[in-house]
């Protein structure tokens, strides 16, 4: 929808090279972090690509829903082109989950340090949605609302989703960072939360907030239960499943 780049004969759209260089970036520092565990460097490079190929395939394996939806909907079926990071989430866990199996380091830890500049991917990455006009909002008489437009090029005040979910990602990050922070200065250790794993579901369990929160204003939701659309019910179990692993470590511990 806005600039894109040319190279010589290619052409790279502002949202591919957006999110190709915030990915190298969060990349970096994931495997920076993840340099704190005593382990060689190949095994947790190992950990971090197999999260990232996951993450890929979940990216757009779960656009196949919305596919689904439509075809049963309409009796069209077209492959999905687009992206969802709720898929992301969910196939990097469970690729690092995989991988990691049978090591020693507890994979609750593996996610605390280099899980959390997820949410510094998808609050950069936002700008590369903003070009691409994906993840547009509805239209809108709303003080909030600013001339945009949707993927097919049309434009309209509309709610702008895609600044308001990358500043929410942003602030995530700077929240977890300060817990991180505040748990390391407390104690004097290298984890100061409560169990392995308590940063990575705190980032879980805000997510699935904001982006419950904002699939109300987004102009491409289709409901698929009364009011309720996919991601609604997908970030609503999400958000149980954090609430539940939390408060049985909790239960844990004491």
């Amino acid at each position: 929808m806005y600039p894109t780049f040319h190279l010589g004969p290619w052409q790279v759209p502002t949202y591919s090279t957006v999110y190709a260089l915030a990915l190298v970036l969060v990349g970096m520092l994931a495997f920076h972090r993840l340099r704190r565990i005593p382990e060689p460097p190949g095994r947790l490079m190992r950990a971090l690509v197999a999260a990232i190929v996951g993450g890929f395939a979940g990216t757009y394996l779960v656009g196949l829903i919305p596919a689904a939806q439509r075809f049963a909907r309409t009796g069209d079926f077209i492959w999905p082109s687009s992206a969802s990071f709720v898929g992301t989430l969910a196939g990097g866990i469970a690729a690092a989950a995989v991988v990691r199996r049978g090591e020693p380091t507890p994979l609750g830890r593996v996610l605390d340090l280099g899980g959390l500049p997820w949410p510094l991917l998808l609050g950069l990455g936002k700008i590369g949605c903003l070009g691409a006009g994906c993840c547009y909002g509805k239209p809108t008489e709303s003080w909030l609302g600013m001339w945009m437009p949707d993927e097919a090029g049309w434009w309209a005040m509309r709610y702008p989703t895609q600044i308001l979910s990358g500043v929410a990602n942003l602030l995530i990050f700077g929240l977890l960072l300060a817990v991180e922070r505040y748990g390391q200065k407390r104690v004097g250790k290298d984890r100061g939360w409560p169990f392995d794993g308590f940063l990575f579901l705190l980032y879980v369990g805000l997510f699935c907030i904001v982006r419950f929160s904002t699939e109300w204003l987004r102009g491409d939701a289709v409901p698929l239960l009364g009011p309720l659309t996919w991601v609604h019910l997908a970030t609503l179990a999400g958000l149980a499943t954090v609430i539940v692993i939390m408060v049985t470590q909790f239960a844990r511990q004491r």
